[in-house]
């Protein structure tokens, strides 16, 4: 296990000692576990089979990690019980082995691939030794892994219109291969089972968020919908470290017959058509997260909407005349956002004194408004005259001059 980078661990074996030592260590050096009862990961103190865990160190050289005080476990099948929520799993065979489970539980992920340092794997359908995987249920379940299987796992036979795509981000040394949006038998237009929450990563990587049929609940990363429709958007909001990032993806078991798939550009007014085989490379202009959205359907209805997209997008930052002008005791300044930003809406009167704050916040791209009462941080009444209305954005500075009568 190379320096600093974090690792999602397990044993395929049954331990003689399973007990960790001891650590006073708070930040890597020791084992973490995840509980998924409290939702929250802990210092482990025993190895146990069928779990993983979390492991980090900060020595030169790499941590080598061997067994052979173990026995093997024999060789049945394995059930593993999974709580709501994500569970940390793995497979305490020495060799790579299939499993089984209700539709109600994802495929599980696992952590780094290829040679990025660190990251989130496509779904995976086999588990390896050594290797710690996350899985979601959204209940209580089980799943069963199988040393030997003589019905070997087939990918489900897809329905009319089903199908799923995996969107892949990479940057310099992180990937986030995980999410995943399409259509599915038996899912929905809104929220259900076959959608997956974010997971409480314990690294702070590739961040990809979306909604859930644009609901603004920017907590899934996965979104599967009703094979009825066949057109739709899916919302995502990504963050990483450094400026550049590129995006693509693939099909997963299940391709779509007829459907086009377009990336939406927010912050550069863009549309990739092709970014699944190309890939799209993208700068990060601030630290705040980053907006796409992906349309999917027809090729008319794809282009349509893409367009569409980006002709409600401001070009530009500002902030209107206060209307009504003059006023009492209430006006309204509208103001526009061309991507993700931290507004800042201040009154301030003849002198230069700040009056109120009425807006300090990172807000979506779009168009806002935002209303002003006549009364100062303290909530009292100002008096009549002249004051100034200050927005600040992104570099953006602009101020309007307002009247008070009363």
């Amino acid at each position: 296990i190379e320096k600093g980078q974090w690792e999602l661990i397990s044993w395929p074996c049954r331990p003689k000692n399973n007990t960790l030592a001891l650590s006073a260590l708070e930040d890597g050096h020791v084992f973490y576990e995840w509980d998924p009862i409290k939702g929250s990961y802990f210092v482990a103190s025993e190895i146990k089979s069928g779990r993983s865990y979390w492991f980090k160190h900060a020595y030169e050289d790499p941590v080598i990690i061997a067994e052979d005080t173990s026995f093997s476990i024999p060789l049945n099948d394995f059930q593993i019980d999974l709580e709501e929520g994500w569970n940390l799993i793995s497979s305490p065979f020495s060799f790579p082995v299939q499993f089984k489970k209700d539709s109600m539980v994802s495929e599980p992920r696992t952590y780094g691939v290829n040679d990025k340092s660190s990251g989130w794997s496509l779904p995976q359908d086999t588990l390896y030794p050594w290797n710690g995987y996350a899985i979601y249920s959204s209940e209580r379940a089980s799943m069963f892994i199988l040393p030997f299987s003589d019905d070997p796992l087939v990918p489900r036979i897809a329905v009319t219109n089903e199908w799923n795509f995996s969107l892949k981000i990479e940057t310099e040394d992180q990937i986030n291969y995980a999410s995943e949006i399409g259509r599915r038998e038996g899912a929905n237009e809104e929220s259900d089972i076959f959608d997956i929450p974010i997971y409480p990563d314990i690294d702070t990587g590739i961040d990809v968020k979306m909604d859930i049929n644009g609901n603004g609940n920017y907590s899934y990363m996965s979104d599967m919908r009703d094979i009825e429709e066949t057109n739709g958007v899916w919302n995502l909001r990504l963050n990483w470290k450094g400026q550049s990032a590129s995006i693509f993806g693939e099909y997963r078991h299940f391709t779509p017959d007829g459907i086009t798939l377009a990336l939406v550009d927010i912050s550069k007014r863009k549309i990739s058509y092709d970014f699944i085989n190309r890939g799209v490379m993208i700068n990060k202009d601030s630290d705040f997260s980053y907006d796409i959205k992906i349309v999917a359907g027809t090729s008319d209805y794809v282009e349509r909407v893409s367009q569409d997209i980006l002709n409600e997008i401001p070009e530009e930052f500002s902030l209107s005349q206060n209307y009504p002008n003059p006023f009492n005791p209430l006006t309204k300044l509208d103001y526009t956002l061309p991507q993700r930003s931290r507004v800042i809406i201040s009154i301030y009167n003849v002198l230069g004194k700040e009056i109120v704050s009425l807006i300090n916040d990172e807000q979506e791209y779009g168009y806002h408004s935002i209303s002003w009462n006549g009364t100062d941080s303290q909530g009292r009444g100002v008096a009549s005259g002249v004051y100034f209305a200050q927005m600040r954005s992104e570099g953006f500075n602009q101020s309007k001059k307002m009247l008070l009568l009363k």
